[in-house]
């Protein structure tokens, strides 16, 4: 089991559906609505997919399989990503990810370089600022 992001959910739907296959992925609730909005980008703005209503499908495929858990957060988990968000100087809605892997300690998988280097600096103890 992991915790994903919506860049690493959105990946999965747009472009390689094998990182989400195989696997069992806990995600705040948020990434559902952040994965169908990249979703729409790529339709409405980006013009590089024809079909968003069959990928927003396909993910919520993966929500009814349980390959994909959304977690709704709860007052720890949003005090935890609020308190990076502090110590970190980033916002909040992106240290959800993080404050949830730490919580349960699982992996973080995110195509998000800030959220990751956070992720391993609490890994290694804390904040070396």
């Amino acid at each position: 089991m992991i915790v994903a992001d919506s860049s690493y959910l959105a990946a999965g739907i747009l472009q390689d559906e094998e990182l989400l296959r195989n696997q069992r992925i806990l995600t705040p609730d948020l990434a559902i609505y952040e994965t169908v909005s990249t979703i729409w980008k790529h339709q409405v703005l980006l013009k590089r997919v024809t079909n968003g209503q069959g990928l927003v499908s396909i993910l919520f495929d993966f929500v009814g399989t349980n390959v994909v858990i959304p977690v709704h957060p709860d007052r720890e988990l949003t005090e935890r990503a609020f308190g990076l968000a502090i110590q970190h100087q980033t916002h909040p809605h992106d240290m959800v990810f993080v404050a949830l892997a730490l919580g349960t300690g699982l992996e973080l998988k995110s195509f998000d370089k800030t959220q990751l280097r956070i992720m391993e600096e609490e890994k290694a103890g804390g904040s070396r600022r």
